[in-house]
């Protein structure tokens, strides 16, 4: 088993950059941010998942604050899959089954993909293993210790994701069974009293052991916003879901997993036939595990590839038990010890044996050429020259502290700012369930002073498209890069200025104040100064903005001079009362001696050089001294 982990885990770190940054990682990584920056979950910050992966999360991060960090560690929360995978399966089918198992669960495409992915699926899926593998411990033992840990395992997987809650009647059902085997079912008269009475204590110790962590995770949150966010939304999507061509279907995805599994599910087949054949022990708990996930993914709506993942322990379970069956056949070859009494038995050895070997051939064949296809998607997981302009774009118009409204987790990670935590997740899911309406998505966008707006996922355009064209009035400025368009320069925003003050630039515009870092700089420094505008009318010329550093004899040594939002906010689209929050880098020559320098700013025509005339308190012409800024030598 230590050997399959280190084989899982170096092909997991190999191709750790394999795969893009998926919009639900994109999402889990946003719901760090905001919660690292002290918001509350479910209050404040729109969160879908129960409240133990959010604390999960923040652990993790803690542990190793990198995306590469995170998919590690979520590596080794949900490799204990495999483990209890193998060792249920061992307690059916012997030592050789249950590391075949493991193998092929390690190295199934859904288990690669996903153990390297920030998502609760696969460690749900493994604490819910968990919790079978210890009532089978129970149920064999009789040792209640393992029947209090199944149901605090599965209580922690559920409150991970409720992907697997059929785990529940799955547990109680192995319990059941070991009061109620198959062959007294059809006389209840042979079960004594004592019994009952015992079968009757231990669902009620599992069902009081499931109930505590519940109601102890549950009252540290407010239950109405989780009830709202976890299950509000679900079920309203559940309700939708039929009338949604966006979604794949349900068997579009089923599909999919078939093709990921292609030769092991065929060996999976072999090896369910194998366990009801041979009579193998735990073949009706099996069956009724099978009918429980298949209905569950027929309940669940709507179905995505992901979910397909609980079937994956079974798939393994059986594929490691037709692995066995190898052995078997060989056996049989080499003894060549037949009989009437065994020439059933024999044939089939003999025909599950060499078709599992024949399914293993090809499975192993055709892993190489799968990992090299996982290789060759490091190159479509790399930032496409489209998301490097807007990323670049954000970082030169906002400051590290500004937020962003976009219906992609993944740019608003990417360029380091933060949503508003309303808009954690924009999804398709909630916008067609009807959790984020248009009213609420303004309402939203009107309460933060969050300056640029990029719909580009197209779920905010699909579901409510007239959210774009009330942002087209609100927001002053626009920049299309390569399929998208940028809104920029909120035109209610309200100013927040470090230093107010109020100077008069000719007709066009009020400077209301500017925020500056105080501290003592370095050369070669590169620090934002956010300048407060209101717009007195709508000029008819284009106007520059200077930012000049001027040494003590007034020469200059640095400037910043830009146009609005790099030139995506012209003054000719400022509207009369207006506030323009405008963000310019000013960057220090390496150069630079130490010093105090004097930053002067005003606008000008591009075309003339002519500048505005300003009036101020202090009597200015064309220029306005607002600040000092002391530089020293490095050290």
């Amino acid at each position: 088993m230590a050997l399959v982990f280190v084989i899982s885990g170096c092909l997991v770190v190999f191709l750790r950059e394999a795969f893009p940054l998926t919009y639900d990682e994109g999402i889990h990584l946003m719901w760090i941010r905001l919660l690292e920056a002290g918001y509350t979950p479910y209050t404040q910050v729109y969160i879908t998942y129960p409240p133990l992966y959010p604390l999960l999360l923040r652990v993790t991060w803690h542990l190793w604050p990198t995306l590469d960090g995170l998919r590690i560690l979520t590596l080794t929360f949900t490799f204990p899959a495999v483990i209890f995978t193998a060792l249920i399966t061992r307690r059916i089918a012997g030592d050789l089954a249950g590391i075949a198992a493991a193998v092929l669960f390690a190295l199934s495409p859904q288990f690669v993909h996903d153990s390297r992915a920030i998502l609760g699926e696969l460690p749900s899926v493994a604490w819910s293993l968990c919790g079978v593998w210890l009532a089978f411990v129970y149920r064999d033992s009789g040792n209640r210790v393992p029947l209090i840990g199944s149901a605090l395992a599965t209580a922690v997987s559920l409150l991970i994701k409720v992907l697997s809650p059929f785990t529940i009647l799955l547990i109680l059902f192995i319990v059941i069974s070991r009061y109620v085997p198959v062959n007294l079912l059809a006389n209840p008269d042979a079960q004594h009293d004592s019994q009952r009475r015992r079968l009757l204590f231990d669902l009620v110790c599992w069902v009081g052991t499931f109930t505590v962590p519940l109601v102890l995770a549950l009252a540290w949150v407010d239950l109405g916003a989780l009830a709202g966010s976890v299950i509000g939304q679900r079920l309203s999507a559940h309700a939708v879901y039929a009338a949604d061509d966006f979604w794949a279907t349900r068997e579009e995805e089923a599909g999919l997993f078939f093709s990921d599994n292609v030769w092991t599910i065929p060996l999976a087949f072999v090896g369910l036939l194998a366990t009801l054949i041979e009579r193998m022990p735990r073949r009706l708990t099996l069956l009724v595990w099978l009918a429980l996930a298949i209905l569950m993914l027929v309940i669940h709506e709507p179905v995505r590839y992901k979910h397909f993942t609980i079937l994956l322990p079974l798939v393994a379970l059986w594929a490691g038990v037709a692995v066995s069956q190898i052995k078997r056949c060989l056996s049989f070859f080499l003894n060549r010890r037949t009989s009437n009494s065994r020439s059933i038995k024999s044939a089939w050895e003999t025909i599950s044996g060499t078709t599992s070997l024949a399914l293993i051939v090809a499975y192993c064949l055709n892993l190489p050429v799968v990992i090299q296809a996982w290789h060759a998607g490091m190159a479509d997981a790399k930032l496409s020259s489209s998301a490097h302009q807007m990323l670049d774009f954000i970082g030169r118009v906002t400051t590290s502290d500004d937020c962003l409204i976009t219906d992609d987790p993944r740019l608003a990670y990417w360029s380091g700012r933060m949503v508003p935590p309303e808009l954690a997740e924009v999804s398709s899911n909630r916008l067609r369930s009807g959790w984020l309406t248009l009213d609420q998505l303004i309402a939203i966008t009107e309460r933060y002073d969050c300056q640029v707006v990029a719909a580009i996922s197209n779920r905010i355009t699909k579901y409510l498209p007239d959210y774009e064209r009330w942002v087209r009035h609100e927001y002053l400025g626009m920049i299309h890069l390569g399929e998208d368009d940028l809104y920029v320069a909120k035109a209610a925003t309200i100013p927040r200025p470090a230093h107010p003050l109020h100077a008069t630039l000719g007709d066009v515009a009020n400077l209301l104040g500017y925020t500056l870092p105080a501290d003592v700089q370095t050369p070669g420094a590169r620090l934002p100064l956010v300048l407060y505008w209101e717009a007195l009318t709508t000029p008819d010329a284009d106007y520059t903005i200077f930012v000049h550093g001027l040494d003590e004899a007034g020469g200059m040594r640095f400037n910043a001079d830009h146009r609005p939002y790099d030139g995506a906010l012209p003054t000719t689209n400022w509207r009369k009362g207006a506030i323009i929050r405008d963000v310019s880098w000013i960057s220090l020559p390496p150069d630079l001696p130490p010093g105090e320098y004097t930053l002067s700013i005003g606008m000008y025509r591009l075309d003339t050089l002519e500048r505005l005339p300003i009036n101020c308190e202090a009597g200015c012409e064309d220029a306005l001294s607002i600040a000092q800024i002391r530089v020293r030598a490095k050290p």
